[in-house]
Order: C-alpha cells, then sequence, then structure tokens
C-alpha cells in the first residue's frame, strides 16, 4: 500500500510540474506590459515614463531572461511565494488564504451532501425499480439540466425575497456569528448540491444494476443470506468505485467552477478572486489561483485511488 501511494505521489508531483510550466508560458504569451498595469493600478499615470517603466520591469524581475525568470518563479513556489499581486501589491499568497478556506467550506458541504444524497437515492432506484426508477430518473435529469445559476436565482427569489426565511446572500465569518454563517451556506449548497446529486445517483444506479448481475451475487443469495446483507456486502460495496472516479471529478470541478454561485450569493471564495484578478490582469493571482486549484484538484485524484485501493484490492496490484 505504501509503494502504491508513493507513486500516486509521485505521479501527482509530475503533473503540478507540468501545469506550473503550462501556465508560466501561458502568462508570457498574454499580450501586455505588467509593468504598465502595475503603474496604472498606482493611479498616478503622469508618471508613467519610459524611466518608470523600466524600473517597474526590474523590480518585478522582467528584465531578466525568460529562463532566469522561470526558475526565480518555481523558487519562489517551493518557498511558499506566489508573487505580489500588481493590483493591491499584496502577497499572492496571503489573498488566497483569506479567500480558499470559504471555497473549501462550501465545497466540502456540498460534497458530503450530494454523495450521501446520491448513493442513497441511487441506491433506492435500482432496488425499488418501476415507478420509483422512473421518477428518480425524471428527478436527476431536470437536476442535471438545471444551470446552477439560474437555480441559485429562484433560490434566493423564492427563500429569501418572497419568504423571507434565509438571507438572499452575503458572508459573516464563522468567529462572528456561527448561526448566520451557516444561513449564508444553506441557499449555495443546495444550488450546487442538486446537480452533483443528479450525477452521483445516475452513477449509482447504473453501477448498482450492473453489479447485480455479477456471479458473486447470485452466490451470496445461494447461500441463503439476507437480501439488505447481500446488498450491503456484495453488491453496494463494488458500485463504489466508479461513483469515486465521477465524485472526485466533479468536486475537482468545483473548485474552480463556483464562481457563479459565489456571484449569485456575494460568497467571498478562490473563483471570484480568479475572475477578479483576469479582468484587472493581476498575472500573479491568475497564476497562483490555477496552481492551488490544479494542486487541490490532483490531491484529490490521488486521495481518489487510495480510496480504490482501499474498496477494491486488485487495484492496488495493478
Amino acid at each position: 500500500m505504501f509503494l502504491f501511494i508513493l507513486k500516486r505521489l509521485s505521479v501527482g508531483v509530475g503533473l503540478l510540474f507540468i501545469v506550473v510550466t503550462l501556465v508560466f508560458i501561458a502568462v508570457q504569451t498574454v499580450p501586455g506590459d505588467p509593468a504598465m498595469i502595475v503603474l496604472i493600478g498606482s493611479g498616478n499615470t503622469s508618471e508613467i515614463t519610459p524611466e518608470a517603466l523600466q524600473a517597474t520591469r526590474e523590480q518585478l524581475g522582467l528584465d531578466q531572461p525568460i529562463l532566469v525568470q522561470y526558475v526565480t518563479y518555481l523558487g519562489g513556489l517551493l518557498t511558499g511565494n506566489l508573487g505580489m499581486s500588481f493590483e493591491n501589491r499584496q502577497p499572492v499568497t496571503d489573498l488566497i488564504a483569506a479567500r480558499l478556506p470559504n471555497t473549501l467550506e462550501l465545497i466540502a458541504i456540498v460534497a458530503v451532501v450530494s454523495i450521501a444524497a446520491g448513493i442513497a437515492l441511487g441506491a433506492w432506484a435500482a432496488q425499488r425499480r418501476g415507478a420509483v426508477n422512473s421518477g428518480v430518473t425524471f428527478l436527476t435529469s431536470l437536476g442535471i439540466s438545471a444551470p446552477v445559476y439560474v437555480l441559485g436565482t429562484v433560490l434566493v427569489f423564492v427563500f429569501a425575497v418572497t419568504l423571507r426565511v434565509l438571507p438572499a446572500g452575503g458572508f459573516t465569518s464563522w468567529a462572528d456569528d456561527p448561526v448566520r454563517h451557516l444561513q449564508l451556506l444553506i441557499l449555495p449548497v443546495i444550488a450546487v448540491s442538486v446537480g452533483l446529486t443528479a450525477v452521483i445517483a445516475r452513477v449509482t444506479r447504473a453501477s448498482v444494476n450492473e453489479t447485480s448481475q455479477q456471479d458473486w451475487v447470485r452466490t451470496a443469495r445461494s447461500w441463503g443470506l439476507q437480501e439488505p446483507v447481500v446488498f450491503r456486502t456484495a453488491v453496494l460495496r463494488n458500485s463504489l468505485t466508479p461513483v469515486a472516479t465521477v465524485a472526485a471529478l466533479e468536486i475537482g470541478i468545483l473548485l474552480g467552477s463556483t464562481v457563479l454561485v459565489e456571484r449569485v450569493f456575494s460568497w467571498p471564495g478562490l473563483s471570484t478572486l480568479l475572475v477578479d484578478g483576469v479582468a484587472a490582469r493581476d498575472y500573479p493571482v491568475i497564476q497562483g489561483v490555477i496552481i492551488v486549484t490544479a494542486a487541490l484538484f490532483i490531491v484529490i485524484n490521488i486521495l481518489v485511488d487510495v480510496l480504490y485501493g482501499v474498496l477494491d484490492p486488485r487495484a492496488r496490484q495493478s
């Protein structure tokens, strides 16, 4: 098991190195002069002279050859230095550290709710079949096809504007007001969870139906085991591998795609920081957010690979 985890970690480090390299190259090819952006962001355009531009380039290290800049950037990453924001001259690490917990909290709650509800709903539909199966199919199709920004707007209109039982959006830290913090989380979690729950439910139902036809399930029934025991030990556990794959991919995608939910509910997360960085052409912020997101995505997939090894020992051997 140790070698299995070590191999996955080595692959993850290699992938992260590739991501860092591609992001650095992409930023270098973007039109525009970062030194000019920094001077414009200072607010005093009268001081934008050739001398000031050259001094700013030297300050940012942009006067160095590309290879030297690349090596310097890698060295900074190894020490946790993601550079300085062009827009507000704050360390990118501090900006990400202030936003990342909010995004991780939202995604973690969405993951727990969606995985639990999706597996339960999919397994129930696979066992019941008939009208229940058709009803679950309809609901999951509706959940997958509903855009998250439309669903979020509808939730705000129903629960905040019409019924006035939940706040429309905003942010309050847990330390300041835990109750208010949880109230502000309810609508964003529902808006994101609906689609993910629908996807996991459909994958679970299909996987359970396929596993139920396997020889070992028929053998377990022939031994006289009760159907709940057979389902729990022989069917459900062996059906979770594809569910884990889909869940990991979807959760990884959520790391960079919660911007619509964060915008609708004014939730200060990592995605809005990325969008603001793109709008301001704040290259260090863009690089930092993409690298952190990629690192989290890789870590999630490594954890899923380890989970494979727990659910199916054959995965470790292969």
